[in-house]
């Protein structure tokens, strides 16, 4: 692989660290309490928060932890489940019907962002929508 590749992964590694932090801390977590959700432990949750590369089934944890869609998970992570990574999230053993969850996921938190950027939504209605899907 070409650092040049190399130092764009890590990059998105590092963006998504810090993205992970701010929404743990955004719901008054810890590390330890976000981790124990899922049976984890501090040092656990810290190693991803450091900016190291998380497998799908690890977002899938992170996700449940901060009682998140994995959706928007996913897509702070860099996934865009085009057809370039759909060979990423298959090896992860994901079966067909949740593979178009995801994908369905990604596709409606990208709009939702895209029209709270734009000011269409308040978020006060994003914040009560996403207590009502969770």
């Amino acid at each position: 692989m070409d650092s040049n590749v190399l130092g764009e992964e890590k990059e998105r590694w590092q963006k998504f660290s810090k993205w992970l932090r701010k929404a743990r801390r955004a719901r008054g977590l810890t590390q330890t309490e976000a981790a124990s959700k899922a049976g984890k432990t501090a040092q656990w949750w810290s190693w991803y928060e450091r900016g190291n590369l998380a497998r799908v089934e690890t977002l899938k944890i992170l996700a449940y932890c901060l009682e998140l869609p994995l959706g928007v998970v996913l897509m702070q992570a860099g996934f865009s489940l085009e057809s370039n990574q759909r060979d990423v999230v298959e090896s992860q053993f994901l079966s067909l019907n949740e593979y178009a969850e995801l994908l369905l996921a990604v596709r409606v938190a990208t709009e939702i962002l895209q029209l709270a950027s734009e000011g269409k939504i308040s978020s006060a209605s994003l914040t009560q929508f996403l207590k009502e899907v969770r």
